[in-house]
């Protein structure tokens, strides 16, 4: 319904603007009564003193919500009546470190170092369109270092308040439909998460348990090692040279990395490497693969299925292999959702060698233990959590398509 309304509140704004001519300017092509604004002149020069509190003192709940410079909108709460701050509303809060911008128009307490309050300069600038204009803006970043110096240097554009206002209004409406997809999109992987930890415990018919060594499973599943159900064999290594845009595709580490348990491959994401490989290197549908090193805890081990392409494809020598040797009474789709579980990553991180980059090995990956029951049972979870898989990316899809009209 939000959705519908964005975009019937876009195409109203758009019909009455389509006649407008536009003009080349510092910051692009701009609609011909629109003009340009430095930053300096859409805020308020005030000093404006507000009490700041450290991360360490942020509570769960409380009073007044904090608002720092991180990712996330609120950041924590507190309780403290005199570090509330209680200037001009609505104000922008820019982060000074991370080029976050926040749109703030209740009383807050500022969270932390870093964060610059900007009062809009409400005689020529609708604060929310301002709000969203700031959001386009470029600004490269220089790390941990400040950046609102940068921020100084840009300018606006300005067009008629009225326009403005009616903008403001367009952009709320897709807005809220974007954060109405964050909470469809969350709730559905929330789902997933309980069903990963229920399937895989309890099954699927309400059967008696038994204590295993990754503990309950119904009695009636085998507990089986990996290196009885599949072979293994570490990708390719090549030198830099070898990489580029001849010779074979190359699955790589970032390709891993999918919502889905399938490969993430694009003919925009995957490279080549010009080496003669051996067949046995080369990729079958049904093949599962695991990060072999990473940079992070949280990413060794990490599985992703292959399930082909359409054309040879092999990979590099930071993953793994495990070709399951019984297709016909094994699914590889079961045994990959094992391993993006709960249950199979909190034992893989606590096996991992903890270096400068985080390993596992063959070794490691054929003593690992998984629940297997019968095949019915593995199709029938597999098919449970792809349904669940297939409403987070239509979801997401919906969202891409509302932060699109969004950049209109």
């Amino acid at each position: 319904m939000v959705r519908k309304m964005a975009q019937e509140t876009l195409e109203k704004f758009e019909g009455e603007n389509k006649e407008n001519n536009f003009k080349q300017t510092e910051i692009g092509l701009i609609p011909e009564d629109w003009e340009v604004v430095r930053f300096e002149g859409s805020i308020l020069k005030r000093r404006i003193k507000v009490g700041k509190i450290k991360q360490q003192e942020y509570k769960k709940f409380g009073k007044y919500p904090v608002i720092d410079q991180s990712q996330n909108y609120i950041a924590g709460f507190c309780d403290d009546d005199e570090k509330v701050y209680r200037g001009e509303l609505p104000v922008i809060i820019f982060g000074d470190h991370t080029r976050v911008f926040k749109f703030v128009n209740f009383p807050f307490v500022v969270g932390a170092d870093g964060v610059k309050v900007l009062i809009p300069n409400k005689e020529i600038y609708d604060p929310k369109f301002l709000f969203y204009a700031m959001l386009t803006l470029n600004i490269p970043s220089r790390g941990y270092n400040r950046h609102y110096k940068l921020l100084r240097e840009k300018e606006l554009p300005f067009p008629p308040l009225s326009e403005q206002r009616k903008i403001a209004k367009v952009l709320d409406k897709i807005q809220q439909a974007i954060e109405l997809q964050d909470r469809i999109i969350e709730q559905a992987k929330n789902l997933k998460k309980s069903l990963m930890q229920k399937l895989f415990t309890e099954g699927l018919y309400g059967e008696g348990q038994k204590e295993t060594e990754i503990g309950l499973i119904p009695k009636s599943w085998e507990m089986v090692r990996l290196g009885e159900i599949a072979r293994f064999k570490n990708g390719i290594n090549f030198i830099k040279e070898q990489k580029g845009n001849k010779g074979i595709l190359t699955i790589d580490v970032f390709n891993m990395y999918s919502e889905n348990i399938y490969l993430d491959i694009k003919e925009t994401n995957l490279y080549r490497v010009n080496l003669k490989v051996n067949s046995d290197y080369l990729l079958r549908p049904g093949d599962i693969l695991f990060v072999r090193s990473s940079l992070k805890r949280e990413g060794v081990g990490w599985a992703s299925l292959f399930n082909g392409y359409d054309e040879p494809v092999t990979f590099c020598g930071f993953i793994i292999r495990a070709r399951l040797l019984d297709k016909q009474e094994i699914l590889p789709e079961f045994v990959t959702y094992f391993f993006r579980g709960d249950i199979a990553r909190r034992e893989f991180m606590a096996g991992s060698e903890q270096v400068a980059i985080t390993n596992i090995n063959q070794g490691r990956l054929k003593s690992f233990k998984i629940p297997l029951p019968p095949l019915p049972e593995q199709k029938q979870i597999a098919h449970i959590l792809s349904v669940v898989d297939e409403k987070i990316e239509v979801e997401q899809k919906r969202k891409q398509v509302l932060k699109e009209l969004f950049k209109t």
